[in-house]
């Protein structure tokens, strides 16, 4: 299965020198607010692709679709950034719905109508909880108030325990622009 996932220039240098990388909990800068959901998707995870390699709490986050550098990293970084191209088992990947995570990060309720919304304003927090479990449908027709549409319509994100070096098969280095409409590439570093 074919993904991509951006990531500080860091991050690739430390895949080419040690081979791999695992997602580190105390780096991950929305990890402080969202552990969490962060657990949460881990738990996922553990039940629908198995357990993580040792001493791993949280995925790796990457994307079905290809990112337009031009939005890709805010304007107000100032540091050189990669996005890898990958090469992942499907086994290995847990996919689902962007969007909808954002209910699981903030704690709340996923609706398909908007009748079922206001029905649940008041959900406990194991409805809410098993609302969740709908960022994996990612076929569900949305109604018009959630902006319609199936899988096309979707923003899909995948989420894995780790990048192996024989995994990523390009590497674009590119600095983000301080006007952010476009970015700088400054190198393609040769894949495998």
């Amino acid at each position: 299965m074919r993904l991509w996932t951006i990531q500080p220039v860091a991050i690739w240098e430390l895949i080419q020198s040690k081979g791999y990388y695992h997602c580190d909990p105390m780096l991950t800068k929305e990890g402080q607010d969202w552990h969490e959901a962060y657990d949460w998707i881990a738990g996922r995870m553990r039940d629908r692709v198995g357990p993580p390699p040792d001493n791993i709490r949280w995925p790796v986050w990457a994307w079905e679709k290809k990112l337009d550098l031009r939005k890709s990293v805010g304007r107000n970084n100032r540091e050189p950034y990669v996005r890898l191209t990958l090469e992942m088992p499907e086994s290995s990947v847990l996919l689902s719905e962007f969007i909808d995570w954002h209910f699981v990060l903030w704690n709340g309720y996923i609706a398909l109508t908007e009748a079922e919304a206001d029905a649940n304003e008041n959900a406990t927090a194991t409805e809410r909880e098993a609302s969740w479990e709908r960022i994996f449908d990612l076929d569900y027709v949305r109604d018009a108030w959630q902006g319609g549409g199936g899988r096309e319509a979707r923003l899909v994100q995948a989420t894995f325990w780790e990048i192996r070096r024989d995994q990523v098969i390009r590497a674009e280095i590119f600095m983000p622009r301080k006007d952010g409409l476009s970015a700088d590439s400054i190198a393609t570093p040769a894949g495998r």
